[in-house]
C-alpha cells in the first residue's frame, strides 16, 4: 500500500504545564465523531492511533484524564474531540519487518459506544451506527431490537430491501 500516510489522519494533544509543553501528535487510522451544535468540535465515540511506546502512553493517559484533543484529515478540518467519561482504552502492538521498535496501537471507544453492543446496556435508548449504507443500518437496528429478519428479495439494484421482521418476545 502505497503512500497510506496521506489517507490518515492525525491527533494531536497539547498540555501546557507550569514550565513545559507537552505536544504530542499520532497518526490517526480511524474516527467516528458526532458534532455539537457548533461545528468547532465533537464528541468522539471511536479512535484509532498509532504510535511509538510514550506517545501511546501519554495519550492513554489523556483519554483516562478526559482530555481534549484536535483531530485533522484528509476529509476533517481540525476539529476538537473528546472521549468522554469512562472512556474504554485497548492497546497492542506491531511488529514491522525492519523495524527495530514494533509500533503501538491504541483504539479508544466511548462509554456510550461500549454500551451498545450486545448485553452492554439493556435500556439503551441509542445506537451509533459505523456506516451509513442502508444494508448496514438495517441489519445494526435490526440486531440491537433483538429482531429476527429474513430478507424476501430485493428489487432492482440490491439496495433496497423487502422485510418481514418479528420480535424474539
Amino acid at each position: 500500500m502505497k503512500n497510506a500516510h496521506l489517507r490518515m489522519g492525525s491527533l494531536q494533544f497539547t498540555k501546557t504545564l507550569r514550565d513545559t509543553t507537552i505536544d504530542i501528535t499520532l497518526r490517526m487510522d480511524r474516527m467516528i465523531a458526532e458534532h455539537d451544535a457548533d461545528n468547532r468540535s465533537a464528541r468522539c465515540h471511536l479512535l484509532s492511533v498509532i504510535g511509538n511506546d510514550q506517545e501511546v502512553a501519554a495519550i492513554a493517559a489523556a483519554i483516562a484524564d478526559e482530555a481534549r484533543f484536535y483531530a485533522s484529515g484528509p476529509d476533517v478540518h481540525r476539529l476538537m474531540i473528546t472521549l468522554g467519561n469512562e472512556a474504554e482504552v485497548f492497546r497492542s502492538s506491531m511488529s514491522i519487518p525492519g523495524r527495530r521498535r514494533p509500533l503501538r496501537h491504541l483504539v479508544a471507544i466511548s462509554e456510550e459506544l461500549s454500551k451498545t453492543r450486545a448485553g452492554g446496556n439493556p435500556t439503551a435508548r441509542r445506537t451509533i451506527l459505523c456506516d451509513d449504507d442502508r444494508a448496514s443500518c438495517f441489519t445494526g437496528s435490526a440486531r440491537d431490537l433483538a429482531c429476527r429478519f429474513y430478507r424476501s428479495g430485493a428489487s432492482g439494484s440490491g439496495n433496497c430491501w423487502n422485510t418481514r421482521m418479528r420480535l424474539n418476545r
